[in-house]
């Protein structure tokens, strides 16, 4: 953990015309003949690998040791949001069915709202928010990254889902309709176009 803070201490965001990408400057390495390197490829390698390792680490703490991860966020000064977007379990079956189909790009857009809550806390840095999450989270935190991409410092997706049309071309047999009733039916001209429409996989280039 201390070493991915000091990877993210040394580094800094630049926007581009591809996007808002992290960049380690004036590098001394790998070797002592090599001094003074913008975006040495040794370096961010590594410092990509440590990064991306130190969020795996807290994901599992925060499964495994609650305890012990809620000591390592506070010693760190992170808050973790986990907002209950439309579509989530526990409202009641009219919650639950706010973004099926067509209605997908709803419960995006609760995120939107959350930046925007983020943004009036004077507590929180709006600069600073990174969005992650696994299977559908993994699909939000894609999408997230597609459609507000000037809003994070980060995404990090977990087996989610690039592509509503791809998904269930190529689930199991046994699960495709229980999915198309929630993520539409590919088979349908309209449906088929939204969900490729608004895939995080061909909207990448945000």
């Amino acid at each position: 953990m201390e070493t991915a803070r000091l990877w993210n201490s040394l580094g800094f965001w630049r926007e581009t015309k591809t996007g808002r990408s992290f960049h380690i400057h004036g590098v001394t390495g790998p070797d002592e003949y090599t001094a003074v390197v913008n975006d040495n490829t040794f370096t961010n390698v590594m410092a990509r690998f440590n990064l991306n390792y130190a969020v795996e680490l807290m994901s599992y703490l925060a499964e495994t040791f609650p305890a012990d991860h809620a000591r390592i966020v506070e010693e760190l000064g992170i808050a973790i949001l986990q907002p209950n977007v439309r579509g989530s379990a526990g409202f009641g079956k009219t919650f639950l069915s706010l973004d099926d189909g067509m209605k997908r790009e709803d419960s995006v857009k609760d995120i939107g709202a959350l930046f925007d809550w983020i943004a009036r806390q004077p507590g929180l840095d709006a600069s600073r928010v990174m969005v992650i999450g696994g299977s559908y989270g993994g699909y939000m935190s894609l999408a997230v990254a597609a459609r507000y991409p000037d809003r994070i410092a980060g995404s990090i997706d977990i087996v989610g889902i690039s592509n509503f049309v791809s998904f269930l071309e190529n689930t199991e047999s046994y699960r495709r309709d229980l999915r198309r009733v929630e993520y539409g039916d590919e088979r349908d001209p309209a449906m088929r176009a939204f969900m490729l429409r608004t895939a995080p996989l061909h909207n990448a280039e945000k």
